[in-house]
């Protein structure tokens, strides 16, 4: 027999009722954290039940059912297609918050989260052995285990807690199946009026997300990434930035809505923000840590030679800041061409000749792009670090 205070016991009833409810329409369901509930004499655990659609951002609607379970492990279900216990709360496709996967709040089953239900299954055991026929659960037990539980649901979600706790089960009737069909045609009405409000507030956000999380990177990369590259040749440098800038160029800000879906709270923007920051921290922290591992970067002449084209870089790159050309630098980028050419031919790797071939030819065509979007790799990824008009 399960253990119903263990964990593997709830997954084990979404097995088992996945297709039991009749607004799952056939599909997963998810068990929420349960309430003590008292029916007739005797006190249960009543487990809420809501679909899961498996989206990666999940909206949480009202209970479709209920899972009522004894000391005896015996269970026992209520289906919302039949019974009622919030008549108030007619739709069942209203969405009261909205998780993804970093959230606090369940049902994002994140390791986290997984061991926050566990630790409350545990209160729970103590919470309905302290009840019996004859006595309410003790106090003590009853406020630790709703504190827990209220941590793990958003305020607006606990008004279910409470009416599962305190209303009876009752039968659906006529009046109230057309009361349900009112609320689903309000709620359509409302959720396109929702989409097109929060539509003009999405292009904000994303604009204000794209803002803070460059401003968030470009920090990092001018504070540690560069600065760790002194002292490593000129060579990593260009590699750095080369690969880089495949790197930059690639960002697909749509992969990171969770970032400014303004149904999201403020502070879950902000969580998921951080992790994306540090992600894209990460992925930097590879492209420094594999530019680093070049063999020649202590090679006399690839190194005179890329010092060479980080000049041609930077002054490119002053220019570009400007908006016009300036002659100073305009006669750096014609000595930086004059000396590769006649030096060059100094480097004996093949595989160095090949690339800075490749950097120098990349740069003597960037002279003369306009569209940011046609530059080399190069030129791109040092504009994405230095260029002071982001």
């Amino acid at each position: 027999m399960s253990n119903i205070y263990k964990y593997n016991f709830v997954l084990e009833l979404e097995k088992k009722y996945k297709n039991k409810f009749k607004f799952s329409n056939n599909k997963n369901i998810t068990i929420m954290p349960p309430i003590l509930k008292k029916i007739g004499f005797l006190y249960y655990l009543a487990f809420p039940v809501i679909k899961d659609e498996s989206k990666e951002l999940k909206n949480v609607a009202r209970p479709i059912g209920i899972i009522i379970v004894n000391k005896k492990n015996k269970e026992k279900t209520f289906d919302m297609a039949e019974y009622e216990f919030c008549e108030n709360l007619d739709s069942f496709k209203k969405s009261y918050y909205v998780v993804d996967n970093h959230s606090p709040f369940w049902p994002n089953k994140t390791k986290e989260n997984e061991e926050h239900y566990k630790v409350l299954l545990d209160l729970a055991q103590n919470l309905y052995y302290s009840s019996s026929l004859l006595k309410k659960p003790k106090k003590v037990f009853y406020e630790n285990y709703i504190t827990k539980l209220k941590s793990f649901l958003p305020e607006d979600y606990w008004i279910f807690y409470e009416q599962l706790k305190s209303n009876k089960f009752s039968p659906v009737t006529e009046e109230l199946k057309e009361k349900r069909k009112k609320a689903e045609t309000e709620f359509l009405l409302e959720k396109k009026k929702l989409e097109e409000k929060t539509k003009e507030q999405k292009v904000k956000l994303k604009q204000k997300f794209k803002e803070t999380l460059m401003n968030n990177v470009l920090d990092f990369i001018k504070k540690e990434v560069v600065t760790n590259l002194k002292g490593n040749g000129s060579y990593t440098k260009l590699l750095f930035y080369t690969e880089l800038g495949k790197y930059a160029r690639k960002i697909d800000y749509s992969k990171f809505e969770n970032c400014y879906n303004p149904l999201l709270s403020k502070s879950v923007l902000n969580k998921n923000i951080n992790q994306a920051t540090e992600d894209i921290k990460f992925d930097i922290l590879k492209i420094i840590s594999k530019a680093c591992k070049n063999i020649v970067y202590n090679n006399i002449a690839i190194d005179t030679i890329s010092k060479v084209l980080i000049v041609f870089l930077n002054a490119m790159l002053i220019e570009e800041m400007k908006n016009e050309a300036i002659q100073t630098f305009e006669d750096e980028i014609t000595e930086c061409i004059t000396i590769y050419k006649e030096d060059s031919h100094r480097i004996k790797n093949i595989d160095a000749k090949k690339f800075l071939d490749k950097t120098f030819e990349n740069l003597c065509k960037d002279y003369y792009i306009v569209d940011k979007n046609e530059l080399s790799d190069i030129f791109y990824g040092y504009l994405f670090v230095h260029n002071s008009k982001k």
